[in-house]
C-alpha cells in the first residue's frame, strides 16, 4: 500500500485505475484525500461536500477484494457542477431561486458515471443559474481563481475547473453553453471540452440555453477528458436532442502532424491584435507550423456577428427555461395577494441581477409586436449561416485554432469593464456552440495580467468538425507534446 502522504492528485486516470488494480492503495484511502481536500478548499469552488461518497468507495474496494470486474471509472473521484442533478441530493444551479430544491432524480451524466464506478464526492460553485463569464454572480459568493485569490476563476463552471486545478479531484463536469467550460479552464490552467452537441445527454441539467448548451468535462489532460467523455457521451431516450456517437461514422484517423492543416480564421485573428497576448499566441502557430503542420488562411464572413446572436437566442431560451421558477414549484415561496404578485416578488428577491437582465432581454424579443421581436428569428437564421460556414471550412482545414479568451482572468474587483466588454470575453467562445462542434481549450502558456504582474494561465482553442471530439483531443496531446519541446 502507498503511503498516507500519496498525493492522488497527481495521477492520470489510468494510472489511478492501474494502482488500484495493483493493490498499491484503496479507494477508500483516495476518496479520503479528495473529500479532506475539498473540505479545506479556500477558493470558494466547493459547495457541498459529499461524505456518504466515502460508503460507495468502500463498495468499490470490496469489488476489488472480491475479483469483481470494474468499470472504466473505477474509484475515480469526480466534481459535478451544481446544474447538474444527484438523486437526493442538493442541486440549485448556485441561485437562490432553488434554495434547497432536493433532486428526485439523477441526470444521466452521473448515471453514466456512477455506472462505471466513478464516485460523486461533491458539488461546485458556479454563475447564478450559468449565467456569467466570471464565476462572480453564484448565491454562494465568487469563486477565487486557482492561482490568484485576486483574480475571476472565470464562469460559468468556476467551481468545477478550479476544484480540478486545486487537486480537488480528477475530473469534474461543467456545463458550456457559450464557453463556459473552455474560459474556466483557461483561466485556471487545465483542459476543458465542448463536445459536439447531441453526444452527451442534457437529461437532468437545470436548463439554460437548451438549443446551445453541452455538459463538458475538464480533466488535467486531453488523455483525462478522453476517458470521461467516452462514459458519458451516447443516445438518451430521455434527451431527443441527443444523437448515438458512433465512431464509424467520422473518417477516425490517427493525428499526423507533418500534414496536419491548420485554419487561422482572419476575423478573429485580426480581432486578436487587440488582446495583449498576440504575439504568444502567433508564437504558438508558428511553432506548430516548424513542426510540420501547414496555416490555412480562411474566412468565416459571419464569425463577428455570432456575439449578438448568441445573446439574443441564449436570452430567449432562458426566459422560457426559467420561466417555471414563480414562487409555486420548485421555488421558494414569496408572500403576495394575487398570484401576479406571488410570481413578482419570487422572481424579484430570488434572481440575481444578470439573470434578470438576460430574462428582460428575452421576453422582449419573444413578445409578438414589440420592437425587438424579430431579432430571434434573424439570430436562427445567423446560426444556420454560420454552421454552413464551419463545415465549408472543414473542407479545406483538419482543425481551427483560436485563443480561449483576449486576456488572462481579470481581476476580481475590477467593476471598471462594462457590460459589453465583459460578453466580448464570449467572442471566441460562442461561434462553437452556434455551431454545434467541439472545441477545447488547453494551457499553452503563463502571462502576467495587463493589469497585475502576477503570472497566470492562458488557453488556446482546438475546434473540430461535427463528432471530432476524440480528434480534437488527441491533437491537444500533440500540440502539448510539441509545446514542451517533445517530438
Amino acid at each position: 500500500m502507498e503511503n498516507k502522504m500519496t498525493d492522488f492528485s497527481k495521477f492520470s486516470i489510468k494510472e489511478y485505475i492501474k494502482g488500484l488494480e495493483s493493490k498499491k492503495f484503496t479507494v477508500t484511502q483516495a476518496v479520503e484525500f479528495f473529500i479532506a481536500r475539498c473540505k479545506k478548499d479556500k477558493k470558494n469552488a466547493i459547495i457541498e461536500v459529499f461524505d456518504s461518497s466515502k460508503n460507495l468507495a468502500k463498495k468499490i474496494d470490496e469489488k476489488i477484494a472480491k475479483g469483481t470486474s470494474l468499470g472504466r471509472l473505477a474509484g475515480v473521484p469526480v466534481i459535478i457542477k451544481d446544474n447538474i442533478l444527484y438523486s437526493d441530493h442538493i442541486s440549485q444551479a448556485a441561485s437562490n431561486i432553488l434554495d434547497g430544491f432536493v433532486a428526485p432524480y439523477s441526470s444521466t451524466v452521473v448515471k453514466k458515471l456512477i455506472n462505471e464506478d466513478a464516485i460523486i464526492i461533491a458539488r461546485a460553485n458556479m454563475d447564478d443559474s450559468a449565467m456569467g463569464t466570471t464565476g462572480r454572480s453564484s448565491c454562494y459568493g465568487a469563486t477565487l481563481n486557482a492561482y490568484s485569490d485576486e483574480h475571476v476563476a472565470g464562469g460559468s463552471s468556476s467551481g468545477s475547473a478550479v476544484a480540478l486545478a486545486c487537486g480537488y479531484c480528477l475530473a469534474s463536469l461543467g456545463s458550456d453553453t457559450g464557453g463556459s467550460v473552455r474560459l474556466p479552464a483557461s483561466f485556471n490552467g487545465i483542459t476543458g471540452i465542448k463536445p459536439t452537441y447531441g453526444t452527451v445527454s442534457r437529461h437532468g441539467v437545470i436548463a439554460y440555453g437548451s438549443s446551445l448548451e453541452q455538459v463538458g468535462v475538464f480533466a488535467n489532460t486531453p488523455q483525462d477528458a478522453q476517458i470521461v467523455l467516452s462514459v458519458i457521451q451516447g443516445k438518451d431516450e430521455n434527451d431527443m436532442t441527443t444523437t448515438e456517437y458512433n465512431k464509424n461514422k467520422i473518417e477516425n484517423k490517427p493525428v499526423d502532424v507533418r500534414t496536419v492543416r491548420i485554419g487561422r480564421i482572419t476575423e478573429i485573428w485580426s480581432e486578436c491584435r487587440k488582446s495583449p497576448h498576440f504575439e504568444t499566441y502567433q508564437s504558438v502557430l508558428k511553432t506548430l507550423e516548424n513542426n510540420g503542420a501547414t496555416i490555412v488562411d480562411i474566412s468565416i464572413a459571419n464569425i463577428l456577428n455570432c456575439l449578438p446572436a448568441y445573446y439574443v437566442i441564449a436570452s430567449a431560451e432562458a426566459a422560457t427555461n426559467l420561466s417555471r421558477y414563480d414562487g409555486v414549484r420548485y421555488t421558494p415561496i414569496k408572500d403576495g395577494e394575487t398570484i401576479d404578485e406571488l410570481y413578482k416578488n419570487t422572481r424579484s428577491a430570488l434572481f440575481g441581477t444578470e439573470v434578470k437582465r438576460r430574462i428582460m432581454l428575452g421576453n422582449l424579443m419573444l413578445t409578438s409586436g414589440h420592437d425587438l421581436s424579430g431579432l430571434y428569428k434573424k439570430a436562427t437564421i445567423l446560426r444556420d449561416e454560420i454552421k454552413k460556414d464551419f463545415a465549408n471550412a472543414f473542407n479545406n482545414v483538419d482543425f481551427i485554432l483560436m485563443p480561449t479568451s483576449y486576456t488572462t482572468a481579470i481581476r476580481l474587483d475590477d467593476d471598471n469593464t462594462d457590460l459589453v466588454e465583459q460578453y466580448l470575453q464570449d467572442l471566441f467562445t460562442v461561434p462553437v456552440n452556434l455551431a454545434n462542434v467541439p472545441s477545447v481549450s488547453i494551457p499553452i502558456s503563463w502571462q502576467k495580467s495587463a493589469i497585475s504582474d502576477i503570472e497566470l494561465p492562458l488557453g488556446l482553442q482546438i475546434i473540430g468538425k461535427m463528432y471530432d471530439d476524440d480528434r480534437i483531443l488527441d491533437y491537444a496531446n500533440t500540440v502539448l507534446e510539441i509545446l514542451k519541446g517533445g517530438e
